[in-house]
C-alpha cells in the first residue's frame, strides 16, 4: 500500500536557517522528491512509504489480540476502534504532546526540524492515527500490520501542520510488546 505524505516549508527571503525536511536521506533517494514552489520559497517534499511493516509472530490471530489492548494501553494510547472479526485495534484520531509511551515522539515520528535543529514532534501538538491489524499466516504465525498517520502542528499558530513519516520503530515496539506478553502469558500457565 503506498501513501504519500507531504510535507510543505514555507521559508522566507533573508531569514536565517531554513527550515529543514523531516527526514536524512539524501535528495537521490527514488522515495523523496522535493520541489521548490514559487517566489515565496516553497518547499514541498513528498515521501512514498512503499510497504507497511509486517511482522510474522509466533501464536494464533485470537492469542494476539487477546494481549494488543495491554500493548496500546502501556503506550498510553486510549482505544477508539476495536473491530474482533476484523482484528483491527487502535485510534483513528488522538492528540499526543511531546512523548508516547514514555518516549519522546521524535523516536517515532519525523515532523522536520525548527530552524536551530530540534525535531518538531518532540515541540508540537500532534494528531495520530494508529490501527494494527492481525491476520493469520502460514506455520501458525499471525501477521501484525501497524498503520501510522501523524500532523504536528505549531499550539502558538493556526495552520494545518506539518505531516510526519514515521521511523518505523513504533511498529516495530508494538509488535515485540505483543510477542513479549505472549511469552509471559505462557510462563504463567
Amino acid at each position: 500500500m503506498n501513501r504519500f505524505a507531504v510535507i510543505a516549508a514555507v521559508t522566507l527571503a533573508g531569514c536565517a536557517p531554513a527550515v529543514t525536511t523531516p527526514s536524512s536521506t539524501p535528495a537521490s533517494d527514488p522515495g523523496r522528491s522535493t520541489t521548490m514552489v514559487g517566489q515565496a520559497g516553497v518547499m514541498i517534499t513528498t515521501y512514498h512509504d512503499h510497504d507497511i511493516p509486517v511482522y510474522d509472530l509466533n501464536g494464533s490471530p485470537d492469542a494476539l489480540w487477546s494481549v494488543l489492548p495491554s500493548v496500546y494501553e502501556d503506550l498510553n494510547v486510549r482505544m477508539g476502534t476495536s473491530d474482533p472479526g476484523n482484528r483491527v485495534y487502535g485510534n483513528t484520531s488522538f492528540v499526543v504532546n511531546r512523548t508516547l509511551g514514555g518516549k519522546p515522539l521524535s523516536t517515532y515520528l519525523s515532523c522536520g526540524s525548527d530552524p536551530i535543529g530540534l525535531p518538531l514532534a518532540d515541540k508540537y501538538r500532534v494528531s495520530m492515527s494508529l490501527l494494527t491489524t492481525l491476520a493469520p499466516a502460514q506455520g501458525g504465525k499471525t501477521q501484525v500490520k501497524t498503520q501510522l498517520s501523524a500532523t504536528a502542528s505549531n499550539p502558538a499558530v493556526s495552520d494545518a501542520g506539518t505531516t510526519c513519516s514515521t521511523t518505523g520503530l513504533l511498529e516495530r515496539e508494538i509488535a515485540s510488546r505483543i510477542q513479549a506478553k505472549l511469552a509471559l502469558q505462557a510462563l504463567k500457565q
